[in-house]
């Protein structure tokens, strides 16, 4: 169990459990921010948010996003060998930038991990979440 959502083998039942949690974690305009790590096909991720100050990013507030920019990252364990998912520590890993998106809706449909986008990583059943943070 993450949070108050019982999931499935680590991963979601549906795209609504993670809105559900997402939005019981992060209060808007909250200023707790949700960070994922999880294991998909073979690979190590890592989904985070980053406030951001408005007066720095002026033109992003137009389309009545939040203050916040959702980065992906992709996990490579340090000493270059293979993690398995039941070894995996975050700690001994480097983090390779994969994208900035701007809304959640964004990193939901653009954020395509071996040929699917995150918001259907994030219901598949191959899909381990280690940590919820």
């Amino acid at each position: 169990m993450v949070g108050k959502i019982a999931m499935t083998d680590n991963h979601f039942d549906s795209l609504d459990e993670f809105y559900n949690l997402y939005y019981e974690r992060r209060p808007y305009p909250g200023p707790d921010y949700m960070d994922m790590d999880f294991y998909y096909k073979g690979k190590f991720y890592w989904y985070m948010e980053e406030g951001i100050m408005r007066e720095d990013f002026p033109n992003l507030y137009h389309d009545g996003g939040d203050y916040a920019v959702r980065i992906a990252y992709e996990l490579i364990p340090e000493d270059g060998k293979p993690m398995s998912k039941e070894k995996y520590d975050f700690t001994k890993c480097k983090c390779i930038l994969l994208g900035k998106y701007r809304l959640m809706e964004d990193i939901l449909n653009d954020w395509i991990i071996d040929g699917k986008p995150f918001k259907d990583v994030l219901i598949d059943k191959e899909t381990h979440i280690y940590d919820i943070r």
